[in-house]
């Protein structure tokens, strides 16, 4: 969004936030979660906040929560083996050559 968030009007902003919410629901999965998360990705609530530093600290203490959950979740799917089909592709891909290999076995005179 290349405009200035804090010329906005604070109501429309409310407005646009809460719209979010509403608009999410016309979609599912990934695509849901994304429109849900736009307000929070484009820091509105923040905005909205900036004249309310007791807001902005629960603002910054919800985000940091999310982020502590996301890395929390980044770890367990870490520990997970992978799956039987992917650890099949994984050993033929690492059967095969590099570039770098492929290149080096060219002869010479084809460089």
């Amino acid at each position: 969004m290349g405009v200035n968030l804090q010329a906005i009007d604070p109501p429309f902003l409310r407005e646009l936030v809460d719209a979010f919410a509403i608009i999410a629901e016309e979609y599912t999965g990934e695509s849901q979660q994304l429109v849900r998360n736009m307000a929070s990705d484009f820091f509105l609530e923040e905005t909205i906040a900036a004249d309310d530093p007791v807001r902005l600290a629960e603002l910054e203490a919800l985000r940091d929560a999310d982020d502590l959950h996301y890395r929390e979740l980044n770890a367990a799917v870490d520990d997970v083996a992978p799956s039987e089909p992917f650890a099949e592709e994984s050993a033929y891909l690492n059967e095969q050559p590099t570039a770098w290999q492929r290149l080096r076995s060219w002869p010479r005179s084809r460089l």
